[in-house]
């Protein structure tokens, strides 16, 4: 009962501080049933609720009572924002019964050590309700299983939910949810959610989601999302994203995040500052964006998007022929690095492929890729004029029968023959 007011308290967390074997919750009456496994002399009672003081109570009864066991090793995990527990997560609520998080509440971060546990589902467990607060060595869910964590293995036929942290080897058929740090390997055919910091692998069919990862690798077949990652690198099949700041990012399709520190590498590169993007399409915020106008020795004129950071950006743009009657549209994708940058005068390098099409739109198998030198002289803020040697492997436009092998030229493609050649564009340059 509340000393105060003399009513009966429900939900108090009442276990056995002797053993950690057993626990439970009183009912709406203040009344519990505790079952202790072999008692002999002595036994204590501990109560914990939310808004009240810890209460234990040593038992001296005329019936057989057990000793605390020697040598159990018991802890305290402090968390500092309460908002990254299991208790206040989505995925904690979803695999965890209210009455588990009730007893979550009213014992706060008090954990025991154990070598093991096995349970079917979170409520069927060796330890009973007490197994959200028990660390084990070795933990087998047949289902699934909610511990305090782990510090060994632990494996699970759906889920894993672990209350503190995981230390060590940790797989699980769907998934894994840990409100501690993760510090070694987990593995999950779905999806693994850390609410605080990653220190090792995360591995997943699905997704991967950490708070921060401070040294790591988040492997996943379609998102990995990290608010912090500044020594990590993520990997996914689909998309990356990071919320503060990055190591590296490889993706297939979206890579983004505030400052990546190292590369970047997607069909889509999105960041406020990012020195290596490697894209299609690259969108820096603090980087570089330029819009070019120019024409080669092919007569081709092409407007080009570059984008992308301080050293590398992308190159995408589209174009047409003067006088050729093969083909008469191009659209270029390429890469390029800002080698040199001065106040007057600029030097960067660039690799670029071209597609081309007829008149009628229709794809010519006629390619071209070229390497290009692009220096450039400033001529205010805004603007540059640029003039840039390449150098060019054309395939024929109008291919002849008999005829196979490359031939060199020093100016200019043959029609007739695939060509390695030189060549050259000039243009103008608006710098935004």
């Amino acid at each position: 009962k509340d000393i105060r007011t003399a009513r009966p308290v429900d939900f108090v967390t009442v276990y056995d501080r002797t053993t950690f074997q057993a626990s439970t919750l009183t009912n709406k009456k203040g009344y519990f049933e505790l079952d202790i496994k072999n008692p002999e002399h002595t036994f204590t009672l501990a109560l914990s609720k939310e808004n009240y003081r810890d209460t234990v109570l040593v038992l001296l009864l005329p019936v057989e009572i057990s000793h605390v066991a020697k040598g159990r090793k018991i802890g305290y995990y402090y968390s500092s924002d309460s908002l990254k527990t299991i208790s206040n997560s989505a995925f904690g609520s979803f695999f965890t019964s209210s009455r588990q998080r009730i007893q979550n509440l009213n014992l706060g971060g008090f954990f025991v050590y154990s070598p093991f546990q096995i349970s079917m589902t979170p409520g069927l467990s060796t330890h009973g309700l007490f197994n959200s607060q028990v660390v084990n060595k070795f933990s087998l869910n047949i289902i699934g299983g909610y511990t305090a964590g782990v510090v060994g293995t632990e494996f699970a036929g759906v889920f894993n939910v672990n209350q503190f942290d995981m230390r060590g080897f940790q797989l699980a058929g769907v998934s894994n949810v840990v409100g501690g740090d993760v510090k070694g390997f987990q593995a999950a055919g779905v999806g693994n959610i850390g609410l605080n910091k990653l220190s090792g692998v995360q591995m997943a069919g699905v997704w991967n989601s950490v708070d921060t990862i401070l040294s790591g690798v988040q492997l996943s077949g379609v998102v990995n999302v990290a608010n912090n990652a500044t020594q990590g690198v993520q990997f996914a099949g689909v998309m990356n994203i990071s919320k503060d700041q990055v190591g590296s990012q490889v993706a297939g399709v979206l890579s983004m995040a505030k400052k990546v520190n190292g590369v970047q590498f997607a069909v889509v590169n999105i960041a406020d500052s990012s020195d290596y993007p490697i894209g299609v399409f690259n969108w820096v915020k603090n980087g570089s964006r330029r819009l070019t106008l120019g024409i080669d020795e092919s007569s081709f004129v092409s407007l080009n998007f570059k984008s992308g950071g301080r050293v590398m950006y992308s190159v995408l743009g589209l174009g047409t022929y003067l006088n050729n009657t093969n083909v008469k549209y191009g659209i270029e994708t390429g890469l390029g690095a800002h080698l040199l940058q001065r106040e007057r005068f600029t030097l960067s390098t660039e690799i670029v492929h071209r597609i081309q099409f007829d008149k009628n739109f229709e794809y010519h198998d006629a390619n071209r890729s070229s390497v290009r030198i692009v220096p450039a002289i400033n001529l205010g803020r805004h603007l540059q004029v640029y003039a840039a040697p390449s150098f060019t492997y054309a395939e024929a436009v109008e291919p002849q029968a008999g005829t196979k092998g490359v031939i060199w030229k020093f100016w200019g493609a043959d029609p007739t023959r695939n060509t390695l050649h030189g060549g050259g564009t000039m243009g103008l340059t608006y710098i935004f």
